[in-house]
């Protein structure tokens, strides 16, 4: 038998497009249902992205603070470095359970002494997330900017120290002693 009778016998199925279909239809649901079929991690590497995700997005903002600072007229070639007072704060969902107990004491007198004790416990509300369980997170805090440094070109130009000083200040919502501009050094 060759391929041109197997083709021809196989459309001469009843509904193959119906069958062709839920076949495709199968394998779509199989790899968005299961995209992490064997994916394995383990905290420490959940860690390792965390913490490579704060680098990233603290380069990413020292490049856009550096593409807008040498937009700014005079200003020439600029480097940047923003440093932090910590990384980013995760405020994670809290699932709170109350008990609440009442003793009740009789003594011989007569009297009834009654006390109630609280307890609360609080934990993360997790989510299984490839596999794994991991808190939820409601937000991400930016982190308190601890200074920012400015080496540019032209920045023996008071003007455009200023300029630059001022544009650190707003971008970064700073007050301006956390901000040194310095010159460039020429080579």
């Amino acid at each position: 038998m060759n391929l041109k009778e197997t083709f021809n016998n196989i459309k001469g199925i009843k509904h193959i497009e119906i069958i062709g279909a839920v076949l495709v239809a199968a394998l779509i649901l199989g790899i968005y249902a299961f995209p992490s079929i064997n994916a394995k991690s383990d905290n420490k590497s959940q860690q390792t992205v965390i913490s490579n995700s704060n680098d990233t997005t603290t380069a990413q903002a020292e490049e856009r603070l550096k593409a807008i600072l040498s937009g700014i007229e005079g200003v020439g070639k600029v480097d940047v470095m923003i440093t932090y007072e910590s990384g980013p704060e995760l405020v994670t969902a809290q699932d709170k359970d109350t008990q609440t107990s009442t003793v009740t004491e009789n003594n011989t007198t007569g009297t009834s002494k009654k006390s109630e004790t609280v307890t609360e416990n609080e934990k993360p509300v997790t989510v299984k997330q490839n596999g794994d369980d991991s808190a939820l997170v409601l937000v991400e805090k930016q982190p308190t900017v601890r200074g920012v440094i400015v080496v540019a070109e032209g920045a023996d130009s008071i003007k455009v120290k200023l300029c630059l000083l001022k544009a650190v200040q707003t971008a970064l919502q700073v007050s301006p002693e956390k901000v040194d501009v310095f010159v460039m050094n020429k080579k």
